[in-house]
Order: C-alpha cells, then sequence, then structure tokens
C-alpha cells in the first residue's frame, strides 16, 4: 500500500486477453489498382484506390506518353543507349502518381499477462 497526496493505492494486476489484429499507422496500407480496361486506345485511364487505410495521393493520366522521350530528358547518354533497347518510341497510356508513402505506427502494450490467437 502506497499513500501520495492522500490518496492511497494497492498494488494492481493487468490481464490482457487480445484474439484480433493490431495495426499502427493512420496510413499503413497502399493499394492502388490500374485495370485493364482498355478504354483509351488498348490502355486504361481508370485508377481505383483499393484501401481506405492509404494516405491521400494525387493521379494523372498521360494517353500520348513517350517512354523514349521521357528517358532523353531524364537520364544521361550511357543510361539512355541501355534503356532504349527496352522501351517504347510510340505513344502510351500512363499515370503520373505524386507522392506515395505508407506510414506504418508503434503499438505498445503493458499487461502483466498477456494471451490471445495468432492472427
Amino acid at each position: 500500500m502506497t499513500s501520495t497526496d492522500n490518496h492511497t493505492s494497492g498494488p494492481t494486476t493487468s490481464i490482457l486477453s487480445l484474439n484480433a489484429t493490431v495495426v499502427a499507422g493512420i496510413y499503413h496500407n497502399l493499394d492502388i489498382s490500374i485495370s485493364d480496361c482498355k478504354n483509351s486506345g488498348s490502355f486504361c485511364s481508370q485508377l481505383t484506390e483499393g484501401s481506405p487505410s492509404g494516405a491521400p495521393f494525387s493521379s494523372s493520366f498521360n494517353a500520348s506518353f513517350v517512354p523514349s522521350t521521357y528517358v532523353g530528358t531524364v537520364y544521361d547518354a550511357d543510361e539512355v543507349s541501355l534503356l532504349d533497347t527496352a522501351i517504347s518510341s510510340t505513344s502510351v497510356g500512363a499515370y503520373l502518381l505524386g507522392s506515395l508513402f505508407a506510414s506504418g505506427g508503434m503499438v505498445t502494450i503493458n499487461a502483466d499477462s498477456l494471451s490471445g490467437a495468432d492472427h
């Protein structure tokens, strides 16, 4: 028994039975799907965010994206010569995605006794 500021308290015991999944972080998951709907030539301009637990992001579809032009403006000559053989020189449908991230968190569980099922 302890006494602090005229408040008396005794020892306590905590027991936790956790039969669930614990997920930390408000943005712990990112799930983006691009279907094969062919609504823009042979490409699909429909993007679906599959999880409500993902961070918001921006996206735009470019139906006339030319990969070889992009590579030529971003990479140096040696890298371009390697990539040119593997990328299209004609227009393709492409998405520009804004910042993407997932951010976990921490779960702290304090108990004298902890039990539960494996999920």
